[in-house]
């Protein structure tokens, strides 16, 4: 079982809260790599260039692995995520051409998530939603590279980084994600955008849009329900429909008029005669 409040970097977090609160590590609590950790932290922050070459040749592991965790990009992308696809330290070391030891110690001061991997819902949170939560930026590799690791696994990582040709199952997995992600993002629009006189033009047109595609697949139990959900978005701003058989041509220009009691012509509706003031 997974402790749902525990974070990737419990560990260093630990370390660093005992420091500023000037506290000391608990010899029946906190484990040896914390008190190894303290000693170190203590020291780096207390210390100057001289005693820093020192510190590297006491604790080589550590200041490596502290060094790439300071970093805003570097291998700690590409680590977390691939223990995030399940490879072990000895698969990662061969890949990375690089020790297992310092992985190691990377791995239980600030990505220690082996334990919650099966967690769903502990991997969301804890780490794929901070990313969510400090707003995605252009080429968020580091989201992004989690993600495919955690859902799509190391061959798809993998196949992503090196930009080859991808295995059948890993196009899939990105195509299937792809789409599943702008619906996704299409219901969040939906639902945070307001019908106004200002947004109305767009959304008949989306909805003419959705429909058109939606009478070319065929779609006909789809095409009843949208056709009595354009009825209602249509009659709040005072358009009448009247529904036939008729279907736009590729090139047909659409009409609309957003006058009171005017119409509107899209795929499989005819334009009701105006009103005669």
């Amino acid at each position: 079982m997974i402790d749902l409040s525990r974070t990737p970097d419990h560990r260093w977090a630990r370390v660093d809260q005992l420091i500023t609160d000037g506290k000391h590590p608990s010899r029946s609590y906190d484990d040896k790599m914390i008190h190894k950790g303290y000693r170190f932290l203590k020291r780096y922050q207390q210390g100057s260039s001289s005693s820093y070459a020192r510190l590297e040749a006491n604790y080589p592991g550590l200041w490596s692995a502290f060094n790439m965790w300071t970093e805003t990009v570097g291998p700690k992308w590409l680590i977390e995520a691939a223990i995030l696809a399940g490879r072990t330290i000895k698969e990662l070391a061969e890949y990375l051409k690089c020790s297992e030891s310092q992985l190691t110690v990377y791995e239980k001061y600030f990505y220690d998530v082996r334990e919650g991997i099966e967690s769903k819902g502990w991997v969301v949170t804890r780490i794929l939603l901070p990313a969510i939560a400090r707003r995605l930026v252009d080429r968020d590799y580091d989201f992004l590279w989690k993600v495919i690791a955690y859902f799509g696994g190391w061959e798809a990582l993998d196949a992503f980084i090196e930009c080859r040709k991808l295995p059948a199952e890993v196009e899939i997995f990105l195509t299937d994600a792809t789409r599943a992600k702008m619906i996704k993002d299409g219901f969040v629009a939906t639902h945070v955008r307001s019908i106004n006189s200002y947004t109305s033009n767009e959304i008949i047109t989306q909805c003419l849009d959705l429909k058109r595609l939606e009478l070319e697949q065929g779609q006909g139990g789809v095409q009843d329900k949208l056709s009595k959900s354009l009825e209602s978005v249509f009659g709040a701003l005072q358009i009448s429909m009247i529904p036939h058989d008729k279907k736009f041509k590729p090139n047909e220009e659409r009409v609309m008029e957003l006058i009171v009691g005017s119409s509107v012509p899209l795929s499989g509706v005819l334009p009701a005669k105006a009103k005669k003031k």
